[in-house]
């Protein structure tokens, strides 16, 4: 185990607390995992000097809020990232959907979708609550359905 593993999987009980690294049969991808390489991937840029630490409140909050997201629609893994700032950034790019979301604190959640097939309004602004962000999610499932 590297070094970088070592010192990432340290943040493991503060961003997943009190669960067991699970893919859950009803999730449609393993969020846990995407998170953790995540997280390997911003201790390399911080070794680097290239951003800044991490804010566990934000990552913790951006897990919770994506963790049902994941086990009640059925999606491709996202892409998640370490955003500047100590946020996380998360997108979907399927089906002529874009959906993206920048966690920059708890409840501090910007959010970007567009639609090619134009059926969805283009959006963008903070969504904390993902009332908007719901919805495409809820098409982006239903269009991986047909």
């Amino acid at each position: 185990m590297s070094a970088v593993a070592t010192r990432q999987d340290a943040f493991r009980p503060a961003i997943f607390p009190n669960q067991a690294r699970v893919c859950a049969p009803e999730r449609s991808f393993d969020l846990e995992g995407l998170f953790l390489d995540a997280l390997r991937h911003h201790a390399a840029m911080l070794y680097e000097g290239e951003i800044d630490p991490i804010d566990v409140q934000t990552w913790q909050f951006a897990w919770q809020s994506l963790s049902g997201i994941a086990e009640t629609y059925d999606l491709v893994p996202p892409l998640i990232a370490p955003l500047q700032g100590g946020g996380v950034g998360v997108e979907w790019h399927d089906r002529g959907l874009n959906i993206e979301l920048r966690f920059r604190a708890p409840y501090k959640v910007y959010a970007a979708i567009e639609d090619a097939r134009n059926s969805i309004e283009p959006w963008s602004d903070f969504d904390p609550f993902f009332s908007h962000v719901l919805p495409a999610l809820q098409s982006l499932s239903r269009r991986r359905a047909e």
